[in-house]
């Protein structure tokens, strides 16, 4: 959604008081937020269909690689990176967000209608040059703590 209208209603699944209220102005402030989803279920056809091309790309090495559960919401995390990489090479900043209330955007945005549960936002936009965070300096692991050499 690139509209303020567009956004309000995203901003329901961050409202304030919420455990989710940190992300509210996120929501608000972006220039664009996308929800991205995964399929509540897949019909027989549609499940076919996927089989049969990736079995014939020969995706499966094992029987139990055709199994379905999360398969759904990894695709999503996969799509999630291409848009964080899309948007770091045009220089738009993005801030993947989890803390929402996943029941109340499906809802607002009638996704189990469409057979969709929401997994992740996206906030996109460029940061304020009041934004407080953008000048903290980063903290993360170092590299030795989070990669083991094997």
């Amino acid at each position: 959604m690139n509209t303020d209208a567009g956004k309000a209603r995203f901003a329901k699944a961050t409202p304030e008081g919420s455990p989710y209220a940190a992300n509210l102005p996120k929501v608000k402030n972006a220039s664009h937020v996308v929800a991205l989803c995964a399929r509540t279920s897949v019909d027989d056809a549609h499940l076919s269909t996927l089989l049969a091309q990736e079995e014939k790309d020969g995706r499966f090495p094992t029987p139990e690689g055709k199994e379905m559960q999360a398969w759904t919401q990894k695709q999503v995390y996969l799509a999630l990176g291409t848009i964080l990489l899309g948007a770091a090479t045009l220089g738009i900043d993005a801030t993947p967000i989890e803390g929402f209330d996943p029941q109340a955007l499906d809802q607002e945005l009638a996704l189990n209608e469409k057979g969709l549960k929401s997994v992740v936002m996206v906030a996109l936009g460029y940061r304020s040059a009041e934004d407080f965070n953008a000048k903290l300096p980063k903290s993360r692991l170092g590299a030795e703590t989070v990669i083991t050499a094997l």
